[in-house]
């Protein structure tokens, strides 16, 4: 009978898990989802800063590229403009004009003017995201061209270069 009763408390011993393990297992895989979850947003947010930089910079580059067709003038502007209806960037932006849909661009005539292009918050993605992303934005334009770069606290992009010349009138 002794036998029977150690062997019967032997099988009840060896049953499942207990409630703490189950417990512990759960707090380690939510602490696995939590760090991942993290890095995922890192990891988005970066690619969205880059792919962000990356388009204003190229942008730039074909307003320079303007400029030189120009003869070594910025397009001048009465106001701000729609870069992807107005000339001459629609020809020089081609097929990928609608890519700076609602980018604004202004350059009065003449010397010590301020070029300028404003980005719209949109650009940047969600309402929540465009001020973080927009002031990453500014920081890496800065660092990589010689046109200044800020955010309002809307997430709008305002990039201006000081002391130029706009084309005068013909």
């Amino acid at each position: 009978m002794a036998r029977r009763k150690r062997a019967e408390k032997r099988k009840n011993q060896r049953g499942g898990f207990s409630l703490i393990l189950t417990i512990l297992a759960l707090a380690v895989v939510a602490a696995i989802l939590v760090v991942g979850y993290k890095a995922y947003n890192t990891t988005m947010r970066n690619t969205a800063i880059r792919n962000a930089s990356q388009q204003i910079e190229t942008f730039l580059a074909t307003l320079d590229n303007i400029k030189a067709s120009l003869g070594g003038y910025y397009p001048s502007t009465s106001g701000q403009v729609d870069v992807s209806s107005t000339s001459p960037f629609q020809e020089f932006l081609g097929t990928n004009k609608y890519a700076y849909a609602n980018w604004k661009y202004s350059c009065a005539q003449g010397t010590n003017s301020t070029a300028q292009v404003i980005v719209p918050a949109s650009f940047f993605g969600s309402v929540k995201e465009a001020p973080d992303i927009c002031n990453a934005v500014a920081l890496t334009i800065k660092k990589n061209t010689a046109w200044d770069a800020s955010c309002d606290s809307s997430g709008n992009l305002t990039i201006t270069k000081q002391n130029v010349v706009c084309q005068p009138a013909s």
